[in-house]
């Protein structure tokens, strides 16, 4: 199966198709003379169809897009400036206005080193700050074929309502072009008022989007027409998947992250129970389960860490020295286990990282950024379970005077993405430490109990 960007007009809606057309003149008149080619693109996606026209634009000649969101503050885009070199960046807002510019200095000697048609989506660094996968057309049309068969499916149609950045909103792209189904694009605020493109039509949402629909009945009537919801991009609340069951939605839970190309695991909807939620693993992956601190695969049923040797598997990271294949056995953050009848139990993080909302956060980044705003004595940033967004941030802290949660939050949303600001606050004295003095985030969640 063959990933031919420049068919992907014909698999949108006749609105959607002009509008690529015509974003595709302007990007062509406008910007295509001064590009660099061959260089890597900064690419700010904003409103869908046009973001896409502009990443077929960048592949047409010969760019590697890297895609970033559009609510990066100033500071965000600086430190990226800084790590990394690109040619030029084109930014597509929410309007779908089209602004550019262009990078007279030549681009880093190490993108030399990229693969002519790769193509760089983020994932959440340890730090905190993003990393970029390294994806080929090759590793992201892997996974298709598998798709098809583990959901007897002939064609992939997708309804894609997530952001181009995000690995889940990217993949239905890929998934419909290379199946040669069809793609629906439109926010899931709208699906009542959208024209689904088929029966068999599949559309991926975080907890937090299927959370939000199940409070409108006409729209969870009209999920309930889809061949599959996939589930990704966080842990979803039992209960939640539970309810959205009997409501007769067609819930397909799905594992797997930006590095391995979204999902390697899935439960079909039909043999989905809330209380057994176990995976099976797709054909274009072979997934082991390694000891921590051991590199050799185990037959025993404990909980260790998730390893994964798949077609689908990122090169590495843009900009670091390890160098990955097909025949890699990539260790994840995750632990988790293999039952009986071969059916994969994911039971954990391994790493500091929150996933709230379908995106990862780095609760040491935020902590850090409050300590420096001078604004605190101390501060402790945490998850704790949340039905909509899977896991919720939550921030305690003990100010240096009088200082309010309102105050610190609006320091976080003028120092690092929306995403990153906590939900939920509390002031404090003095912290809670045990009498180890250590302060754990099992006692301090019980501060936000109602």
């Amino acid at each position: 199966m063959q990933l031919d960007w420049f068919s992907l007009p014909q698999r949108l809606s006749p609105q959607d198709a002009e509008k690529f057309a015509s974003a595709s003149v302007f990007l062509e008149q406008g910007i295509m003379a001064s590009l660099p080619r061959k260089s890597v693109v900064a690419l700010i996606c904003g409103e869908t169809v046009t973001s896409l026209a502009a990443f077929v634009f960048l592949r047409k000649h010969e760019c590697i897009p890297v895609m970033l969101p559009p609510d990066w503050t100033d500071d965000y885009l600086r430190t990226f400036h800084e790590r990394y070199a690109v040619g030029a960046v084109i930014k597509i807002d929410e309007n779908a206005l089209i602004t550019y510019r262009i990078f007279s200095e030549k681009s880093d000697s190490e993108n030399d080193l990229l693969p002519a048609d790769a193509i760089l989506l983020s994932t959440g660094g340890s730090t905190g700050f993003p990393k970029f996968c390294i994806h080929t057309e090759k590793s992201l049309s892997a996974p298709v074929a598998a798709t098809k068969r583990f959901f007897s499916c002939k064609e992939l149609n997708m309804h894609s309502v997530l952001p181009l950045y995000h690995i889940s909103g990217f993949m239905p792209v890929v998934r419909a072009v290379v199946s040669g189904g069809n793609l629906l694009l439109g926010s899931y605020r709208n699906l009542v008022s959208l024209q689904v493109p088929g029966p068999e039509t599949f559309i991926s949402l975080v907890p937090t989007q299927l959370a939000r629909i199940m409070e409108d009945t006409d729209a969870v009537e009209r999920l309930s027409g889809y061949r599959a919801v996939l589930i990704g991009g966080a842990k979803a609340d039992n209960e939640l998947l539970r309810k959205a069951k009997e409501r007769g939605i067609p819930v397909s839970p799905c594992f797997g992250m930006t590095e391995t190309a979204a999902f390697f695991a899935a439960i079909r909807p039909e043999d989905f129970s809330p209380e057994d939620l176990a995976y099976r693993v797709l054909g274009h992956a072979d997934v082991r389960i390694l000891k921590h601190d051991e590199d050799l695969p185990t037959d025993d049923l404990l909980n260790e860490r998730i390893a994964v040797r798949s077609k689908a598997l990122f090169l590495g990271y843009w900009g670091e020295d390890e160098v990955l294949s097909e025949d890699t056995l990539w260790v994840t953050q995750d632990d988790g286990f293999f039952d009986s009848n071969g059916r994969l139990h994911v039971t954990g993080r391994s790493d500091a990282m929150i996933v709230s909302g379908g995106k990862k956060i780095s609760p040491a980044e935020v902590s850090a950024s409050l300590m420096e705003s001078g604004f605190v004595k101390e501060v402790k940033v945490f998850g704790i379970p949340d039905a909509e967004w899977g896991q919720k941030l939550v921030c305690v802290f003990v100010p240096t005077a009088n200082e309010s949660w309102g105050k610190l939050s609006g320091y976080l949303q003028r120092k690092l993405p929306s995403y990153k600001v906590p939900k939920a606050w509390i002031s404090l004295q003095a912290m809670p430490y045990d009498e180890r003095g250590k302060l754990t985030d099992s006692a301090l969640s019980k501060l936000f109990r109602p």
